[in-house]
C-alpha cells in the first residue's frame, strides 16, 4: 500500500516537471549548415498560446548571414521564392536575437546567406530558447496520469522490463566506449535526412 502511495506520488510529480518544463525550454546549442548557393538551414519550433524565441549566433568564419523567424505562411513563400515577411530579421556576423511568438502555431528560425557571400558553405553557432509553452511537453506531462493504470497493469512484468532495459543500456555504453555505435546506423535511419 505505501509502496502504491510512493508511487503515485512520484508519478503526480514527474507530470508536475514535465508541465513545468514545458514553459521555459533549455537553450539549445547546435550548429547551422548554409551549404552554398541559394540555401537555408531552418529550425521548426511550435508554441501554444504564444511566447518567445531567443538566442544568440555566430558565424564562424565573420561573414555574415540573415536571421529570420517566419510564421507558417510566411515560411512556405520563403521556401519556394526565399523571400518572406518575417516576424523577427536580422543580418551579421554574430549577435543575439528575441522575437515574439504572437500565437499558438508553427514558426521557423531560418538560416541563410547575407548578400554576397552564396558561393560558399557557412557554418553558424546557434544557441536558442523558447519561452513560452511547447505542445510536446505539455502533453508529455498532461499524459503522464493517464498512463498510471496501464503502468499498474504491468506491475508483475516490471523485473523484467527493468532488466532488459539495463543490458540494453549496458550494451549500447559498451558501443559508445568503443566508439563503435555507429553500427547501429545499419538496423535504423535515426530520422537523418539531408538540409534542404
Amino acid at each position: 500500500m505505501i509502496a502504491l502511495l510512493i508511487l503515485g506520488v512520484g508519478l503526480f510529480l514527474g507530470g508536475q516537471a514535465l508541465l513545468a518544463a514545458s514553459f521555459l525550454q533549455s537553450v539549445q546549442p547546435t550548429t547551422a549548415t548554409i551549404p552554398a548557393g541559394a540555401w537555408f538551414h531552418v529550425f521548426e519550433v511550435q508554441v501554444l498560446g504564444g511566447g518567445r524565441i531567443e538566442g544568440q549566433f555566430q558565424e564562424s568564419d565573420g561573414r555574415a548571414v540573415q536571421v529570420i523567424v517566419l510564421e507558417e505562411e510566411a515560411y512556405r513563400r520563403y521556401a519556394l521564392t526565399g523571400v518572406g515577411e518575417g516576424l523577427y530579421q536580422l543580418e551579421g556576423t554574430s549577435g543575439r536575437f528575441v522575437a515574439v511568438l504572437p500565437e499558438s502555431g508553427t514558426y521557423y528560425l531560418v538560416f541563410a546567406h547575407a548578400s554576397g557571400f552564396e558561393s560558399a558553405d557557412q557554418e553558424v553557432l546557434v544557441s536558442f530558447r523558447i519561452l513560452g509553452v511547447e505542445a510536446d511537453f505539455l502533453a508529455a506531462g498532461l499524459a503522464f496520469g493517464a498512463v498510471v493504470p496501464y503502468y499498474r497493469a504491468l506491475g508483475r512484468y516490471l523485473p523484467v522490463i527493468e532488466v532488459a532495459g539495463g543490458l540494453i543500456l549496458i550494451v549500447v555504453g559498451i558501443f559508445i566506449y568503443l566508439d563503435r555505435l555507429t553500427f547501429f546506423n545499419r538496423f535504423f535511419d535515426f530520422g537523418v535526412t539531408p538540409n534542404l
